[in-house]
């Protein structure tokens, strides 16, 4: 039961709001060895639920080929079968979110189950391989635990942390490192004359987020890590994380000039670029840099951003990702830079593949043209997305040898040759906006599926007609309003006005991100409505009480990727990781707004005191947490009129008692004990009939979204044999006159805080 721990907590501790999650180790179970993934001419069901398990079928029934997901998610409903006969090959593609397998998925005879991209899996072990193969080709960081410090003072020799445990070197903390926990840069770390190895066996992750560059400021960068090349570089032989959790511009450089590279991955090691800029330019105008990344022997490199500006790799006069061997390149999200010559020079006889809201460009603009993006002279490159610059007249791309490229998609500034496009696709121009914090618009070249445009033969120069430029403002959005509903959770509401561009792009995107969570909304599937004189679209996040200071980054991406810049009406910009806010931020400018009325702002500043109490109790982000209302006014006594009123008998069954859970929503949960079997009983809350879990001896009633204004009312939880009844009234404030007496000065506070949150809501919403 997953509330299982929940409630052996809570009758250990006599009901303290409860913090437990249920927790579910990853057990790797029967893994055939990964498989190459090719990423061409395939057919995507784009997740639409929560619970996978259903939708799942529909890859055999619809004759699609991957699943991709576009937010976290489980499979729990029912199990999955794979044969040879039914839903043989099914592929589930993360792509940045996590997968919580919850019920069996067997693999059988013939059947192929491939889970690949970047994100977390729990529940592996119920994955049962009977006669089929799994190839877990997925890959994850670990993430900094919220409970580690993170701008904690900084012993003078300690550069890396894991844990509260500091090290002197980074090298040191990679060969200490147990169990992929993170690995956190404090400070500044130059390996120019030791170089990095991450031996064969360890998995690591490295989170740059407490290292922070300058890029605007000329010669003045700071670099995370600043490498050599070659053995004075980084050497990957296990496998690597570059993460940056602020997603602030956080670099890993070399400025030697060499034919090395500042990264290698070798043997079978893995690298896997999550966030962060990877620069290998040199020091001035006058030297070559030398390469960002060399994969040799087996190793496989995965780019895999959650939109191209979150992961940036340049060169200068090097090519900047060579592979050679059986080495491979998976791109999915992310950005590739040269400034001079070729982005990707492959050797390898392997698949290289390139998928959506990438970015290839060579040259730069008022210096170079640049050259081929990519050379291949023995391997398979295939490009389903993204976007591809050249201004070099000889063309895209140059293959020799065995070395082939096959196109499914994509954008390209020169004309593709004939021979690179597969049949069923056509060559058609459009306008489209390559660097979205310009808003400029580029005639470009676009490969699409014939079945999908109508085709025409593509002008062999720009036409001279370019669409009429809007206004500026066409080129950024505006976080015109922000509001707040009060539920179970905090609904935080955003308002956008958004360019026509935007608004009318199927695939445009507009994604939510707090404590490493995203959500995401499809900006064509949302209710657009008219405010003066402006189309405006809204979405909405719900945070806990606990999570009301917290960061929230609103980015809205565009189909072509990357990501649209976004400001507030009073100027405030969005940076790389999106337009910032949060509860906290909103409440500060509502409760101080005189246009705001006086029973509102007490409701405001109500709230605010609660959620700070919140994050003490949960200890969530508490540091420097002080609340200036020190809840003196309310006093024990005030409780004494919210206590359990029990009423009726009923033969064999006991009322326990109850429980609060505020961590992850308002929820209320009443115990009834009994050794008899109760399964044709009813169970009531307010008359309304439910469900009640059993766990063991114990009958657990469970009313989810309280809303502020009825923390104070009494429901009615009610067990029956149809002749008698045994009910019980319970509240929030039940709960919270339970924790009165206890010496938890924190729960204390807390509940007081939640009472005069609730008199705030009563005051406002029943005047």
């Amino acid at each position: 039961m997953k509330r299982k721990k929940i409630m052996l907590i809570l009758l250990a501790a006599m009901m303290t709001a409860s913090t437990s999650v249920p927790v579910y180790a990853a057990n790797p179970g029967s893994i055939a060895a990964g498989s190459d993934i090719t990423v061409g001419d395939e057919n995507i069901l784009k997740q639409t639920n929560a619970d996978i398990s259903q939708e799942m079928y529909k890859l055999a029934q619809e004759d699609y080929d991957v699943l991709q997901l576009t937010s976290d998610a489980t499979i729990t409903k029912q199990s999955l079968n794979l044969s040879s006969s039914y839903m043989p090959n099914v592929t589930i593609d993360l792509n940045g979110h996590n997968l919580s397998i919850e019920n069996d998925v067997i693999v059988g005879n013939g059947g192929t189950l491939t889970i690949r991209g970047e994100g977390k899996i729990t529940g592996l072990d119920n994955i049962v391989v009977n006669g089929g193969t799994f190839n877990d080709n997925h890959t994850e960081c670990s993430s900094v635990s919220p409970s580690e410090p993170g701008e904690e003072p900084v012993e003078d020799k300690a550069v890396a942390a894991i844990g509260d445990e500091t090290f002197e070197s980074l090298q040191d903390a990679v060969d200490a490192s147990k169990n992929g926990k993170a690995i956190r840069l404090l400070k500044p770390v130059d390996i120019t004359e030791t170089g990095l190895t991450i031996p064969t066996g360890k998995r690591i992750t490295i989170d740059l987020a407490a290292v922070n560059g300058n890029p605007n400021i000329v010669n003045k960068k700071t670099y995370a890590i600043l490498a050599g090349t070659g053995d004075k570089g980084i050497i990957v032989e296990g496998a690597l994380c570059i993460t940056d959790s602020d997603g602030k511009d956080s670099y890993i450089a070399t400025t030697e000039d060499s034919e090395d590279a500042l990264i290698t991955v070798k043997g079978k090691g893995t690298l896997l670029l999550s966030k962060g800029v990877i620069e290998s330019i040199g020091p001035g105008k006058g030297n070559l840099g030398s390469h960002a990344i060399i994969g040799n022997d087996n190793a496989a490199i995965k780019i895999s951003g959650e939109d191209r500006d979150a992961v940036m790799v340049k060169s200068k006069m090097q090519s900047t990702i060579v592979l050679n061997d059986t080495s491979t390149l998976q791109m999915n999200g992310g950005s590739l830079r040269n400034l001079n010559t070729t982005v990707v020079e492959d050797h390898s006889s392997k698949t290289i593949t390139f998928g959506s809201d990438t970015y290839l460009r060579t040259g730069e603009a008022g210096y170079s043209n640049g050259q081929y993006i990519i050379t291949t002279d023995t391997g398979k490159v295939s490009i389903a997305g993204g976007i591809y610059r050249t201004d070099w007249n000889a063309g895209n791309f140059y293959t020799s040898g065995t070395g082939s490229i096959g196109l499914f998609g994509g954008y390209y500034k020169k004309e593709v040759s004939e021979d690179l496009i597969p049949a069923g696709y056509v060559q058609t121009r459009k306008w489209i906006v390559e660097d979205n914090w310009t808003g400029s618009e580029v005639y470009f070249y676009a490969l699409e599926k014939a079945t999908e445009v109508t085709p025409t033969t593509a002008p062999t120069t720009v036409p001279t007609t370019k669409p009429t430029s809007g206004p500026v403002s066409d080129k950024f959005g505006t976080v015109y309003s922000t509001n707040l509903s009060l539920k179970g959770k905090v609904g935080l509401n955003i308002y956008l006005n958004l360019p026509e561009r935007i608004l009318n792009d199927e695939a445009a995107t507009i994604t939510i991100t707090r404590n490493g969570k995203t959500e995401t909304f499809k900006v064509s599937e949302l209710e657009a409505f008219e405010a003066k004189n402006m189309t405006l679209v809204s979405v909405t996040t719900y945070v806990t009480a606990k999570e009301m200071s917290d960061d929230i980054a609103i980015k809205v991406i565009p189909g072509t990727g990357g990501s649209l810049p976004l400001k507030d009406t009073a100027g405030n910009k969005s940076r790389k990781e999106g337009y910032i806010t949060s509860v906290a931020t909103v409440l500060k400018s509502l409760k101080d707004n005189p246009k705001v009325a006086k029973n509102l702002q007490t409701l405001y500043s109500a709230l605010g005191t609660y959620g700070e109490y919140a994050q003490l109790y949960f200890k969530h982000n508490s540091d420097g947490v002080v609340p200036a209302d020190t809840l003196t006014d309310v006093s024990d006594n005030a409780f004494k009129a919210f206590q359990a009123k029990k009423s009726g008998k009923l033969s064999g069954v006991s009322y326990l008692g109850g429980n609060l859970i505020l961590d992850s929503d308002t929820t209320l949960m009443v115990y009834f004990k009994s050794k008899n079997d109760l399964s044709g009983y009813k169970f009531t809350i307010d008359g309304k009939e439910v469900e009640a879990e059993k766990d063991g001896n114990y009958y657990i009633l469970t009313l989810n979204g309280i809303e502020a204004k009825n923390l104070d009312k009494a429901y009615d939880f009610a067990v029956s044999d149809g002749k008698n009844t045994l009910s019980v009234k319970y509240s929030t404030l039940t709960y919270a006159d339970s924790t009165i007496s206890q010496k938890n000065q924190d729960l204390i506070n807390l509940m007081k805080a939640m009472y005069k949150y609730n008199v705030a809501a009563d005051a406002y919403f029943k005047s």
